[in-house]
Formats: C-alpha cells, sequence, structure tokens
C-alpha cells in the first residue's frame, strides 16, 4: 500500500511541475508576442510575474526603457526622465534620463520659463548645449529684469573739457582755467530699457544744459588767456609788454587787442564752437531709440557704428557702462571713464 501510494504522488508531482513549465513557457511566449506588438505595458507586467524565467527579468527591464522611450517621444518629459532613472545602469537609460530632461528644459524655455529652464540646464552639466542654453536662458531673464527707467550718478565730465583745451596747453594751465568751473561739470545721464527691444540713452537735460554753458564760458577763458599770454612772450621779446600794446591800439582788453590784430571776435568763435542749437541737437539725437540685446550676460545696444556695453550686477542692482563709448555714442568727445547706473525711482 505504501508502495503505491509512494508512485501515486511521485507521478503527481511530475505532472504538477510538468504543468508549471507548460503555464511558465506559455505566459513568456505570450508576453514575447505583446511586446512585439508593442504592447510593453502588459507585456512587462507578465515578465515580471514571471521572476527569473529565462531572460524574463531583461526583457522586463527592456519593456521599460521602451515605454520610457515613448513617454520621451510623447513630451511626457517627467514620466519618462523618472522610468530612465529606476532604470539604473541600464543601458542607455542614463542618456535617456539626460534626454528627458534637456528636452523638458528647451520646452520650458519655449514657454518663457526661463528660472526653471536655466536651473535644469545648468543641472545637465555641459549635456549637449545645455551649457549655450542655460547663458541664453540668463540672458533673457536678464533682457527682462533690464527693463525700465535707469538714471546714473552724476560724474565730472572735467577731463572731457580739459582735453578739449589741450591746443592751449603751451601757454595756458588747463587745470587752472577748468577747476572754478568743476561742480558746474558733471553730467547725469538717462537710460530706458523698453519692451519692445528698444533702449534710449539721454543726457538729463538740466544737467547737460549746465555743462554745455560751462564749458563755453571756460573755453571763452581759456582761448583768452592763450592769446594774451601769447602777445605777453612775443611782446616782451622785443622789449615790450601788454599794455604797451594796448596803449598802442588804444584798447582797453586783451578781446579787443584780437579783435584788431586777428580780426576775429573771440565771443564769435565761440558761438560758432557751441552753438545754442547744438543743445537741441544733442537731445533730440540721443533720444532715438537703438535696438538692444542681451548676450553672454553683457547689455548690448547697437547702432551703425556698433554696440553700446553695459554691464549689470545683480547685487547691487546697477548697471554700469564705458563713458567712451556713450560719450561717442551721444556725439560730444571721447573720454574713458565708467558711468554707474540706478533704478529711477
Amino acid at each position: 500500500m505504501k508502495r503505491t501510494l509512494s508512485l501515486l504522488l511521485s507521478a503527481l508531482l511530475v505532472l504538477s511541475a510538468a504543468g508549471l513549465c507548460g503555464c511558465n513557457a506559455t505566459d513568456y511566449k505570450n508576453a514575447v508576442a505583446l511586446m512585439e506588438a508593442g504592447s510593453f505595458d502588459g507585456a512587462r507586467e507578465i515578465f515580471r510575474a514571471l521572476g527569473d524565467y529565462k531572460d524574463s527579468a531583461a526583457l522586463a527591464d527592456s519593456c521599460s526603457f521602451s515605454l520610457a522611450k515613448g513617454a520621451l517621444e510623447a513630451g511626457r518629459y517627467d514620466e519618462a526622465a523618472d522610468a530612465f532613472l529606476a532604470l539604473g545602469d541600464y543601458p542607455g537609460a542614463k542618456a535617456g534620463y539626460d534626454d528627458a530632461r534637456y528636452q523638458k528644459a528647451k520646452k520650458l524655455m519655449t514657454d518663457g520659463s526661463y528660472a526653471e529652464a536655466e536651473a535644469l540646464f545648468t543641472e545637465l552639466d555641459g549635456y549637449l548645449l545645455s551649457k549655450d542654453l542655460a547663458q541664453d536662458c540668463r540672458d533673457r531673464m536678464l533682457e527682462n529684469t533690464v527693463l525700465g527707467r535707469w538714471i546714473s550718478d552724476n560724474f565730472d565730465a572735467s577731463e572731457l573739457i580739459a582735453a578739449s583745451l589741450e591746443g592751449f596747453a603751451d601757454f595756458v594751465d588747463i587745470d587752472e582755467v577748468v577747476a572754478p568751473y568743476a561742480e558746474k561739470l558733471a553730467i547725469t545721464m538717462r537710460a530706458e530699457f523698453l519692451p519692445d527691444g528698444t533702449a534710449v540713452i539721454t543726457p538729463d537735460r538740466e544737467s547737460y544744459t549746465t555743462f554745455f554753458n560751462a564749458s563755453r564760458e571756460l573755453t571763452r577763458e581759456a582761448m583768452l588767456i592763450y592769446f594774451e599770454e601769447v602777445y605777453r612772450y612775443q611782446l616782451a621779446m622785443s622789449g615790450f609788454t601788454l599794455e604797451d600794446l594796448y596803449a598802442e591800439l588804444g584798447v582797453k582788453d586783451i578781446r579787443s587787442a584780437i579783435l584788431q590784430i586777428e580780426g576775429i571776435d573771440v565771443n564769435d568763435i565761440i558761438d560758432q564752437q557751441f552753438p545754442e542749437e547744438l543743445l537741441d541737437l544733442v537731445f533730440e539725437a540721443s533720444e532715438e531709440a537703438y535696438p538692444f540685446s542681451v548676450s553672454d550676460g553683457d547689455i548690448l545696444i547697437s547702432d551703425d557704428e556698433g554696440d553700446t556695453v553695459f554691464g549689470y550686477d545683480p547685487d547691487t542692482d546697477t548697471l554700469t557702462l564705458d563713458g567712451t563709448a556713450l560719450i561717442e555714442m551721444l556725439g560730444i568727445g571721447d573720454v574713458g571713464l565708467t558711468y554707474l547706473f540706478h533704478r529711477e525711482k
């Protein structure tokens, strides 16, 4: 009896094992068919249920990879990134993860979410064009940051005027002539960056008018001193004085002497060099709007002569501008200074 039961149990075990093997084989075959048909989700569930049967685990990962790729292609970037990340060291998973984040960042950038896009591009640390695109995002954010009105600190334009008087330097102490006018030679600049992508840079009308009039007066003074010292020098060589010249010409001042000797009126020369109309021309020219853009953190204002470059300091929320470019842009000289702009309140 025991022998019969033993044989019966053995037979049942063999049949059970054969049945199980047949079930696994069928499920495996069905999963492969689903996988080949593109039904990766259903195939993956069967492969996972099959555990270590044949290469089920590897094929389950393959299905997961295909599902992640599908999510990426469909623009479901967060889903794709999570799926690729879950695959660990699976071949292509790291590249897929990076690409999902890269494509998400590009979409954010297109939608104008520059801060989020910049953060993602920066995290990607050089993947494809992520470094350049991160900078592009920062540039676009800076374009928005600078919008509005800015005003510069008063800057001393004495150097500008002193440079224009160098022709008198052999007989005139330029610094001595300019010094009394120093307070009137301060110019304030204004800048406005507009949403249409243009910018206007103009001198403050009050400060520039004061500067203009002071420049007229001190240039007139320098010219009179120049002629006076030249005449004095030439007369001394012959043993005469300036007073002797005045007596001979019947005049009482250097301006009248110049008029008789040179046939020119210093005041007329000054009017020619500093015509009142020049003020209006300066303001009209400076009110023209120029296109502006941001590239690699520099704010570029472009005209026919080239680019004027502003720098931006986010810590102090200030703009800096090379004075040479500004002065050239406004057509009022050439002097190397740096100007600091604050937001106008």
